[in-house]
């Protein structure tokens, strides 16, 4: 593969090829976010899921926090323009460097991704799909199969599906998967919504919560069906949770 990713690392660096032609005259559809922090021995499957989504036309916007491995380098390593990939100087966690993304992301869409992870092929196609036929929905996520590592299926995650069963399940745990969100992007500039960095390890549990009482018109949902696969690994945020 080409590494057309070569700009020299710093701090906000752009490390990106040239823009497609389309992203000239218009806006992508979808931003995908996704910060990456030491993440190596799964990155290159993560961005490879988004990049052979069956929906295209989107932004890939990845930021490096600080990784001390070779996470860069297998992102550089992938030769595809909607790539846009940005570097942390200093380590700013998954809520800042999400933040920082979010001021960046264009996309009617917002959809967030994780490093370990895997979105399925139609993931994005299926979730746009819901949030236009769904025009009340701010956010939306789904089921997802949890995996250890060698790729074994442990379980597959239901989550409830309507806003109000949402909001009741907030009282005793998060009932949306993080890695699998999408965001209504003129929602999330209007009212400059972002992450708080005062709650490590919970950001998006803390952003939920957020919705419900700050915007009463903004409705969150879950689609029905499975769109991605949620790695379990020792090094993984919610194993240190644990």
């Amino acid at each position: 593969m080409k590494t057309p990713h070569a700009a020299e690392r710093r701090p906000d660096a752009l490390q990106g090829g040239r823009i497609p032609a389309c992203s000239l005259r218009r806006r992508p559809l979808v931003s995908i976010v996704m910060p990456a922090c030491n993440a190596a021995a799964f990155v290159g499957e993560a961005v490879s899921s988004m990049l052979h989504q069956t929906l295209a036309d989107f932004e890939f916007l990845i930021v490096d926090d600080a990784s001390t491995d070779d996470t860069i380098d297998v992102i550089r390593g992938f030769d595809d323009a909607r790539i846009r990939l940005y570097c942390n100087a200093t380590r700013q966690g998954v809520a800042g460097s999400l933040n920082s993304l979010l001021d960046k992301a264009q996309g009617d869409f917002i959809a967030r991704m994780d490093a370990d992870d895997i979105s399925l092929p139609h993931r994005l196609e299926a979730q746009v799909a819901f949030m236009r036929e769904n025009e009340d929905i701010w956010a939306s996520g789904g089921p997802h199969t949890v995996f250890a590592d060698g790729n074994k299926p442990v379980f597959v995650r239901d989550t409830p599906g309507t806003h109000d069963e949402i909001k009741a399940a907030l009282v005793c745990f998060n009932p949306m998967a993080h890695p699998f969100m999408i965001y209504r992007g003129d929602i999330w500039r209007k009212h400059a919504i972002r992450y708080s960095t005062d709650f490590s390890f919970a950001e998006d549990y803390e952003l939920w919560v957020r919705l419900t009482h700050k915007y009463p018109e903004g409705r969150m949902a879950n689609l029905p069906d499975n769109i991605g696969k949620y790695r379990r690994h020792t090094s993984s945020v919610s194993a240190q949770q644990a």
